[in-house]
């Protein structure tokens, strides 16, 4: 097998914080990190940064891991007592979940609704092999549209309450709120158009490959956003390294079905660039033809670093506008390789923003109480206060200061 550069040789050298929390959470990987490890504990870190960090990206547990096995005499004993104890917290949190998730099943299987578990302990027992290593607040369900409403109906008469109603999911919370759920009637919302008959509740459980493409899919969707964690990376190479029987032709042949084949080899180029992580000789091979894929990874990269110290703020509720300027289009355009794709993505947008620009709401009546027989008049005030609030403008020039942050220009 052949190994890439490790970030240590990018283009823009990282942090030592940076490379610290590589090497460590990637120590699986290449066991070569244990000296980048002893060579960066020599240095003088700021352990706050990489705390805050390593939680940002839900890779404390692998952090911590990653530390024990390298050099633990030379971290510092308050730093290994933080990190020993958030390692014990979320491994107890990962095992009452996946009781939680156990009991849910038993009761979908009685009610005859087939469900599939994703993501959350399915994931960390088929990557790592160890419920500690991997960092999940929620569980993820997985039910086909025509069942969509029966499993409501199960959540509910267990106790759980509608939080969130999206047009994929649905999220629901415990009546404690010590859990929640996330009940997909789609693996991604409508504008990334992936074919029910992908995954299948109603059939088989999901082969080794169709899990790796998925992980791969959400890699992209969450690009998109430009909130990529460094743990869904970590999670596609574990996945990988776990089950070398991986067959990638199988891989290919399903990401070319489904219009993603770009997008499969993107997330390839950043598990190879950022992690370092050793490709088999006919899949490194193959991965030098990948120009554009590529290009979209060294694009991911550095929205990822620069993501890393100026981190966004998360916003508690996100209207349309905002979600739709917080989408990187072009990027999205640039993922799906089949025009048909990428028209049905124009076509979603351009439906969404006519209902959102014609379809008056309660703000509007807020601004402006008019009597029964005028209402006909909130129509043209809802587009009147959009242009004020939202103007494209302002739009433009916020993009374009964001590029110029990006790049430094």
């Amino acid at each position: 097998m052949s190994i890439s550069p490790t970030p240590l040789s990018s283009p823009s050298p990282l942090r030592g914080e940076i490379r610290l929390l590589l090497a460590c959470a990637g120590l699986h990987l290449v066991p070569d990190h244990r000296t980048t490890i002893a060579a960066l504990l020599d240095q003088g870190l700021d352990w706050e940064y990489v705390l805050r960090t390593a939680a940002r990206h839900r890779i404390t547990p692998l952090l911590f891991q990653g530390l024990a096995q390298g050099c633990p005499e030379r971290v510092p004993k308050a730093i290994t007592a933080y990190l020993k104890q958030r390692y014990h917290l979320n491994h107890l949190k990962n095992l009452f979940l996946t009781h939680q998730l156990k009991g849910l099943l038993q009761l979908f299987q009685q009610q005859q609704v087939p469900v599939l578990a994703y993501k959350g302990p399915v994931l960390a027992q088929m990557a790592y092999g160890n419920l500690a290593l991997r960092e999940f607040c929620d569980l993820d369900l997985l039910v086909h549209p025509d069942q969509f409403c029966t499993a409501q109906a199960v959540l509910e008469g267990a106790g759980y309450t509608q939080i969130m109603n999206l047009s994929w999911e649905n999220q629901y919370a415990s009546a404690d709120q010590q859990v929640n759920i996330d009940l997909h009637r789609r693996l991604c919302p409508d504008y990334f158009y992936l074919p029910d008959e992908f995954i299948n509740p109603q059939q088989d459980r999901p082969s080794l490959e169709s899990w790796f493409l998925l992980l791969c899919i959400q890699i992209g969707k969450d690009c998109c956003h430009w909130k990529l964690c460094l743990s869904q990376l970590f999670d596609l190479a574990e996945l990988w390294r776990s089950h070398p029987d991986l067959e990638f032709a199988l891989v290919q042949e399903q990401a070319r079905a489904l219009g993603c084949h770009r997008l499969l080899w993107m997330s390839i180029c950043l598990i190879q660039e950022v992690l370092a992580f050793p490709l088999p000789p006919a899949v490194q091979a193959q991965l030098i033809d990948q120009r554009v894929a590529q290009d979209l990874a060294q694009q991911v990269q550095q929205k990822l670093w620069y993501e890393v110290d100026h981190p966004k703020p998360r916003r508690a509720e996100v209207g349309f506008w905002e979600f739709f300027r917080d989408l990187d289009h072009r990027f999205y355009l640039r993922i799906r390789e089949r025009p048909r794709d990428r028209l049905r993505y124009a076509w979603h947008w351009l439906w969404k923003f006519i209902r959102f620009s014609l379809t008056p709401n309660q703000a509007d009546r807020n601004l402006v109480r008019l009597p029964p027989y005028l209402s006909f008049l909130y129509c043209p005030i809802h587009v009147i206060r959009l242009i004020l609030k939202y103007g494209w403008f302002k739009a433009v020039a916020r993009a374009k200061r964001d590029r110029h942050h990006i790049l430094g220009v």
